[in-house]
């Protein structure tokens, strides 16, 4: 198994590089996080302009190509908004989760009553899959960009350890000479 690892000529490196990005996350997580969303603004101005260039050619075929105008504009304002408000697209995704984390929670609220009303020991598994989902939902809204944050530093920790991890296994794997 240990050869495995050592035969792959690139571990090394890219546990390394695990670990590199793993601290720069963990230390800059919002300039982490706003560069990743401009990176995924330059895919959409990529995009925009493909499928602009495109409308441009059919149309001097006279071939229509009328999605592909709507298409790349559509891209192009995302783009724009991408590149403007990262911090909004990084906190809507928060957003999104917690709303449906509270609804879960809520949805479950009837079973803990119920449970009570008819004189039953609440089970523990049902009061911790009623409250862990409205607790994380409430706090999944209250602050999405702390979240944001959280989550790449979490992310960021998890690199490091695998890179870590790799590195170890690598190193006392070595054949022995």
């Amino acid at each position: 198994m240990f050869s495995y690892f050592w035969g792959r000529n690139a571990s090394l490196p890219l546990a390394l590089l695990y670990v590199l990005l793993g601290l720069l996350l963990t230390i800059f997580p919002d300039l982490s996080g706003t560069i990743f969303v401009w990176a995924l603004a330059g895919i959409c101005l990529v995009f925009a302009i493909a499928r602009l260039w495109r409308y441009y050619q059919r149309r001097k075929a006279d071939a229509g190509g009328t999605g592909d105008l709507i298409a790349g504009i559509a891209a192009l304002i995302l783009a724009l908004f991408f590149w403007l408000w990262p911090h909004v697209v990084l906190s809507f995704l928060p957003l999104v989760l917690g709303i449906l984390l509270l609804l879960d929670g809520v949805g479950k609220l009837p079973l803990v009553m119920d449970a009570r009303r008819a004189g039953l020991p609440l089970p523990l598994p049902l009061l911790l899959s009623t409250l862990a989902p409205l607790v994380l939902g409430i706090i999944l809204i209250a602050d999405p960009f702390g979240v944001t944050r959280f989550v790449i530093r979490f992310f960021g920790i998890s690199l490091i350890v695998d890179g870590v991890c790799d590195c170890l296994t690598l190193l006392s794997s070595r054949p022995r000479e």
